[in-house]
This record gives C-alpha cells, structure tokens and sequence, in this order.
C-alpha cells in the first residue's frame, strides 16, 4: 500500500469524456469516502456519477462484488 503513495488520480478526472461512475465504500479507513463525491464533481460536463457503499471499506470491487 506504501507503494501507492505518489500514485495520485485526482488531477486527471477533468480529462474524462465519457460517463464515469465513482465508487467508494463508506467505511473506507484509507480515503474518506466524501473524496470520491467531491472527485465525481471534476468529471466535466455532469458526466461524473458518485455511489457510496454502505458497510464497505476501500475495496468495493472485492468486498461487494456481488452488487
């Protein structure tokens, strides 16, 4: 995880031009799930969709797959 520091996508959501849903868990110990909210608000043109998990931590992909 220490290796993922630097690693830093924020800056680039302007960049999408395409629809973009944003997903984080709202038990997240490692970002604050609020992040991703305000992250979905820098896709340009509305095309940024926010979706907090209840009951979930930093890796919805693999603790909710099933949704």
């Amino acid at each position: 995880m220490k290796g993922t520091n630097d690693h830093v996508v924020r800056p680039r959501m302007k960049d999408l031009k395409c629809p973009t849903l944003v997903l984080g868990g709202k038990e997240d110990m490692i970002v604050n799930y609020l992040e991703g909210e305000r992250a979905a608000v820098d896709i340009p043109n509305g095309n940024g969709y926010w979706l907090s998990i209840p009951r979930c931590g930093h890796a919805p992909h693999i603790e909710m797959s099933r949704l």
